[in-house]
């Protein structure tokens, strides 16, 4: 399980590169996934390796509301999985 600080920092330390990538992404939508080695990666597809995922629209006015609300569904599912 990924900590939820954790997952806070990397995506702070990743965010100015999400940014870029909705700025530069042709299509509507692409998936950020978090692994449990800490890294970060911006793909159109879900990875299945990852830790979790969530969905970043091109339009970016609700890019940490959506990081809020995927951090917080993941923590409640890992809470009730264990």
């Amino acid at each position: 399980m990924l900590p939820e600080k954790m997952a806070r920092q990397m995506y702070a330390k990743n965010r100015e590169k999400i940014i870029q990538h909705a700025r530069n992404a042709r299509r509507g939508y692409f998936i950020v996934n978090f692994y449990n080695n800490y890294d970060v990666k911006i793909s159109s597809e879900k990875d299945g390796k990852s830790e979790f995922s969530f969905i970043i629209p091109s339009a970016l006015e609700f890019l940490d509301a959506n990081f809020n609300k995927a951090l917080a569904d993941y923590l409640t599912y890992r809470k009730t999985r264990y």
